[in-house]
């Protein structure tokens, strides 16, 4: 059986029964060896409480070299043989090892993926207001998050997250958590952003006799605009003063008679669908559209379809104005202005009829320049 030997160079124990010197080291048969590569073992005592020492101490170990055994000579004799009944001590100075090869084994691979959870948005949530959200969660200690590309804040605990911009609809946000040993999980996220609109349109000449139609808009200034038909698109943009006069919308291909929508869209994708049916003259249908129902200034302005040649009229308590629709079929820009006695902050009617037919009434409010 070969014997492993402990005396460790210039260390010294004092062991109840005196003090002594060790060493550590390998006697195969042909002397004590000393181990000087310690690559894979480790050293655990177990047992030290040594009585009634009066000479080397040797320890039989079955296994070697799996499991090693020394002795602790008396510093006065080296050569001093193990004394019969000397006490032992446990150490354990395993060295693992390959039994194929008899290689030291290396720590097993982690290839388990990380466990991550999103506690924040839910999953198919619908956001509005603030496009900026934070999503968060629970994710193994240690761990990196990268979400859309960015890399998440995690603390100690794991806890982990990270402020992202929505884009209007639909959101699919993909989560990657990443270990130590670079084992990954992917979880996907979707959430709906809901913009709201915060502007107002009205469209001119749902029915032309001339293949357009019109739109005015009122919201933000630099807001940009597209109109969309399967017979021709138009674009526009809000100016400083805080609308669009107007975005054009040209056809071409639609036949006379044929209606079909027109979708105008904001950049944030909030739209709003309109129709357009070009017609012959003598097809208009009668529609009267006011502008300006309060106005600073001393005047309002109608848009009237219907037939051409035909005298429309408008009075007030405050006079009586005619005019009449053009070939086209359109009367457009059809200003009527009241005089300066006219009452200021008071609501006047004004009737407007064609060739003696009454057409509607109308209202217009001369409003004072403090309001």
């Amino acid at each position: 059986m070969r014997q492993v030997m402990a005396f460790v160079a210039g260390f010294c124990v004092v062991i109840a029964g005196g003090m002594f010197a060790s060493r550590i080291g390998v006697d195969s048969g042909g002397g004590f060896q000393p181990i000087t590569d310690w690559t894979g073992y480790t050293q655990l005592v177990e047992n030290t409480a040594l009585t009634n020492m009066n000479g080397p101490m040797l320890l039989d170990v079955e296994s070697i070299p799996e499991t090693l055994k020394f002795e602790i000579w008396p510093e006065a004799d080296e050569s001093t043989q193990a004394a019969e009944g000397s006490e032992k001590i446990v150490v354990d100075t395993t060295k693992t090892t390959d039994s194929a090869t008899d290689k030291p084994k290396e720590d097993p691979i982690d290839t388990v993926p990380p466990v991550i959870s999103i506690t924040s948005p839910e999953d198919g949530a619908t956001v509005d207001g603030d496009k900026v959200i934070t999503y968060s969660g629970k994710v193994e200690p240690g761990a990196t998050v990268i979400a859309s590309g960015y890399e998440a804040d995690v603390d100690a605990d794991g806890n982990w997250s990270i402020k992202l911009v929505l884009s209007p609809g639909t959101n699919t946000t993909l989560i990657k958590a990443i270990d130590e040993a670079g084992n990954i999980t992917k979880k996907t996220i979707t959430v709906y952003y809901d913009t709201v609109a915060s502007w107002e349109i009205e469209q001119f000449y749902s029915e032309n006799t001339e293949n357009w139609t019109k739109f005015k808009i009122w919201g933000t200034p630099g807001e940009k605009f597209t109109a969309t038909s399967q017979y021709g698109s138009g674009t526009g943009t809000i100016g400083e003063e805080g609308y669009l006069k107007y975005l054009w919308v040209n056809f071409s291909g639609n036949a006379p008679g044929e209606g079909f929508p027109v979708t105008v869209k904001d950049s944030h994708g909030n739209s709003e669908t309109f129709s357009f049916t070009l017609k012959e003259p003598t097809d208009l249908e009668w529609s009267i559209r006011q502008m300006y129902a309060e106005n600073s200034e001393n005047w309002t302005k109608f848009f009237i379809t219907g037939e051409a040649g035909e005298t429309v009229v408008a009075e007030s308590a405050y006079g009586r104005t005619e005019e009449t629709i053009g070939s086209d079929g359109h009367l457009d820009y059809w200003h009527i202005y009241f005089p300066e006695e006219t009452p200021r902050d008071t609501p006047v009617a004004i009737t407007v009829s064609c060739q003696g037919e009454t057409k509607g009434t109308f209202y217009f409010t001369w409003v004072s320049d403090e309001k």
